[in-house]
C-alpha cells in the first residue's frame, strides 16, 4: 500500500505517520504543491498512492486546490473511480461550509483535528485496506 501524508505541520505529519504505520510507511510533502509533484512521479511509474492524508490549510496549494488537481490528473490518466486514491482530508475547520467543499471536490473522508487514530483506522478499513506491518 502505498500513502502520502500531506501536512504543513511536523507534528501531524509525525502523529499521522504514527497512525497508519500498521498499513505502509508513509510519504510526506508539506504543501499542495510538492504532493501534486509526488503524485505525478508515482502515476508516470504506474504507482499511483492508494491512500492521502491531505489537510486543507497549507501554504502555497492548499488541501482543496490539490485534491481538484488530483481528481484531474486522474481523469486524464483514465483511472477509474474504484482505482482513484482515497482521500482524507484534515483539518482544524468543522464548519459545513468547508465539509460540503471537499465533498464536492470528491473527498472520500473528512476528519477534523486533532485526527484521533481509532477514527482514522476506522476510515481506512472501511477503505478496504488491509494492514501490512
Amino acid at each position: 500500500m502505498r500513502i502520502l501524508i500531506v501536512e504543513d505541520d511536523i507534528t501531524s505529519c509525525t502523529v499521522m505517520a504514527r497512525f497508519v504505520a500498521p498499513w505502509a510507511i508513509a510519504e510526506v510533502a508539506h504543501d499542495g504543491q510538492q504532493a501534486l509533484q509526488m503524485i505525478r512521479a508515482r502515476m508516470a511509474n504506474n504507482e499511483p498512492f492508494d491512500l492521502i492524508l491531505l489537510d486543507v490549510m497549507m501554504p502555497i496549494l492548499d488541501g482543496q486546490q490539490a485534491l481538484a488537481e488530483l481528481r484531474q490528473l486522474e481523469h486524464l490518466h483514465g483511472i477509474q473511480h474504484a482505482y482513484r486514491a482515497r482521500v482524507v482530508m484534515t483539518t482544524a475547520l468543522d464548519d459545513g461550509t468547508s465539509i460540503t467543499a471537499a465533498f464536492r471536490m470528491k473527498c472520500d473522508a473528512y476528519l477534523v483535528k486533532p485526527i484521533r487514530q481509532a477514527e482514522l483506522h476506522k476510515r481506512i478499513e472501511e477503505f478496504g485496506f488491509q494492514q501490512s506491518c
